[in-house]
């Protein structure tokens, strides 16, 4: 039954940098949901502090690049005065030389930020990924198998996927109440091929959250032809395209890192002042300009060494996931806690952010439960229900994986038969249900 099927869930989330899989092999066959639901549990309370570790990281070394890059820009006008203050040809030409170390400082903190920047879209397509596939998971399992009573607040007699304008305004919604963070879609795409993908793990999620949920209020209003004939194709093929993304952005989790810049800007600052040094070596002491050109060459030597001073006291570099990552790797016993927690607490055990992201989505497809205030119920039942053998395997020999394993993990080996995201809705116990009422 797709109870079995749906009880994987995994940590599906996360961005993409400048590479994409050069071949990934899905299953061609889709596994009937008898033999694949019972297939693990994703443990996103591990995320919330990853999270806001990330999220912290990323702007720390924004920050200390902010305050270099003022030094690197003050540097930038002091070399530009020696220039425009020499007198000859000659001196202003050698100034200049001087100078492109400092260009060349520049250009290593742009390439620092940039990478910050990306690494800001993947930490955050990793956490609200994360919490929207678990509302997810927990919809297939609450609403797929067994039926529930999830009902539209307005009519609805037709199956209407939510759009691509819908899920741009939708989407920066479910950031802010994640993460706290404001940014829209083109903060993303500005990231790159990184964005791109974070984008679409967050959208791909969403959409299959809201549409799921409006199958299954159309299920609840009698609408079994639409569900069968409409609705379970689309959900289907989201599904595979869902895999696809989430294989592809495991990968991208384990490349996202920002680099330390403080090396090569130390290089950059030791380049500088040899070279001036050389530079005020050639000109005349005596001569009118040499003041100027020294106090100007001096003044940014000074402001270069301060920039590279800042980076290595705010040690703006990090990387996502493994050795020392932010996101830190998932012990076993965590995992066991967690569902224990949940099955002792309910709700209570989950990130409070992963509820409220879950209440959006159900206000975004139009549907609510009569008799349940808040999804939340329904993600820690879940949760509550436990761990695979097959998930527990997971953590081989360390008892430890981290998240972007996990990922990989969850798409090519929870299963003999491939993706535990290649379900056959048709075996669902909602599909079988119309289908009975159909032959009455």
């Amino acid at each position: 039954m797709i109870k079995k099927l749906m009880r994987g869930k995994f940590l599906c989330h996360l961005a993409i940098f400048s590479m994409i899989f050069s071949q990934i092999v899905l299953p061609v066959s889709q596994a009937r949901a008898d033999d694949e639901w019972e297939k693990g549990v994703a443990y996103t309370k591990m995320l919330k502090d990853g999270a806001a570790a990330a999220l912290a990281a990323v702007g720390a070394a924004a920050s200390a690049k902010a305050l270099a890059a003022a030094d690197l820009a003050a540097a930038k006008l002091a070399a530009d005065a020696a220039v425009a203050g020499a007198a000859s040809v000659e001196a202003a030409a050698a100034v200049a030389q001087a100078e492109a170390a400092v260009l060349a400082a520049q250009a290593t903190l742009a390439a620092a930020t940039t990478a910050a920047e990306i690494a800001l879209a993947v930490a955050t397509g990793a956490t609200i990924g994360t919490l929207i596939g678990q509302g997810l998971r927990g919809l297939w399992d609450f609403c797929w198998d067994p039926l529930c009573n999830q009902t539209f607040i307005t009519a609805g007699n037709t199956y209407e996927s939510i759009t691509d304008q819908e899920l741009d305004i939708l989407v920066p919604e479910l950031i802010l109440i994640g993460t706290g963070q404001k940014m829209t879609k083109e903060d993303f795409y500005k990231a790159g091929d990184a964005g791109l993908a974070s984008w679409k793990f967050m959208a791909e999620g969403a959409e299959l959250f809201v549409n799921a949920s409006r199958a299954s209020a159309l299920a609840t209003a009698g609408k079994g032809t639409i569900v069968l004939g409409e609705a379970i194709p689309e959900l289907q093929q989201g599904l595979r395209d869902y895999a696809l993304t989430i294989s592809i952005f495991s990968n991208v989790l384990k490349q996202a890192s920002v680099p330390n810049p403080v090396e090569e800007m130390k290089v950059a600052h030791g380049h500088y002042l040899e070279t001036a040094e050389k530079l005020l070596g050639t000109l005349d002491s005596n001569a009118a300009d040499y003041a100027v050109i020294s106090k100007n060459l001096g003044d940014a030597g000074v402001a270069l060494g301060k920039a590279a001073e800042k980076l290595q006291e705010a040690k703006p570099s990090f990387t996502l996931v493994g050795e020392g990552g932010i996101f830190v790797p998932l012990e076993k016993g965590q995992l066991e806690s967690f569902i224990k927690d949940c099955d002792i607490n309910g709700e209570k055990c989950l990130p409070q952010e992963e509820i409220l992201l879950a209440d959006r989505l159900l206000k975004a497809s139009g549907t609510h439960f009569p008799d349940m205030p808040s999804f939340g119920k329904a993600i820690a039942a879940y949760d509550a229900k436990g761990a695979s053998e097959t998930e527990l395997a997971m953590f081989g020999e360390k008892g430890t994986i981290d998240l972007a394993d996990m990922l990989a993990y969850s798409i090519d080996k929870m299963s003999a038969t491939g993706s535990w995201l290649n379900i056959d809705l048709a075996t669902s116990t909602l599909a079988k249900d119309i289908m009975s009422k159909q032959k009455e």
